[in-house]
């Protein structure tokens, strides 16, 4: 009687056992849905702090020696568009874009052609080679390391960069806002259609016991 007793028992608080740890599939997709946003949040913020500022200084370079030309406008037809990164004399980085610009050159057979001036001899001739030459492959080397800017200019690219990064980050996280209002108005849906399904009442997870 006592076996019998302790049988029956431990059946009964087996049976309460199951009931209690039955799954509970809304709200395991709840926090599979939390982490599953919060991971997406968190990537975004990381991604769209640490991205560079999409911002060039434009410049440009009329033939070798000459002064370096701050400019509004893109390159001339038959010029040649470089970016490169410089140091300021702070120590920040600033991307620039400067367009090698096109001169005319006579040919033996008189004939004109546009190419890019990359050398100054010391009889005072310049010298043109086609953008794609090795010749001004070298000379681009020459004038990225040789590149200069104002203190002005410096501090006007500095603060325009970072006005573009502000830009680019709000953006982003525009972007992520409305991503995640998506992604928690189709969580929300497929909730309400499965607890159609299976006739639950909103905002509950199981059929109300009578």
């Amino acid at each position: 009687m006592v076996f019998k007793s302790y049988s029956n028992r431990k059946l009964r608080n087996s049976g309460r056992w199951h009931k209690n740890m039955a799954i509970n599939i809304f709200e395991g997709a709840r926090r599979i849905a939390l982490l599953l946003g919060g991971g997406a949040a968190a990537i975004t913020v990381i991604v769209a702090f640490n991205q560079n500022a999409y911002y060039y200084a434009q410049y440009s370079l009329a033939r070798p020696n000459a002064p370096f030309k701050k400019t509004d406008g893109g390159c001339l037809s038959g010029g040649k568009t470089i970016y490169f990164d410089h140091k300021t004399s702070s120590g920040k980085e600033v991307s620039v874009s400067l367009c090698l610009e096109p001169m005319t050159f006579t040919n033996k057979n008189k004939e004109d052609t546009e190419l890019i001036p990359y050398k100054t001899d010391a009889d005072g001739m310049t010298w043109g080679a086609r953008p794609y030459s090795p010749e001004v492959a070298s000379y681009e080397t020459q004038v990225t390391t040789h590149f200069t800017m104002t203190a002005t200019d410096e501090e006007i690219s500095i603060r325009e960069a970072a006005k573009k990064w502000r830009s680019q980050f709000a953006e982003a996280m525009g972007y992520l806002a409305a991503g995640l209002a998506i992604f928690g108005a189709l969580v929300w849906a497929m909730g309400w259609i499965v607890r159609g399904f299976l006739g639950i009442p909103r905002g509950m997870d199981k059929r109300p016991e009578f």
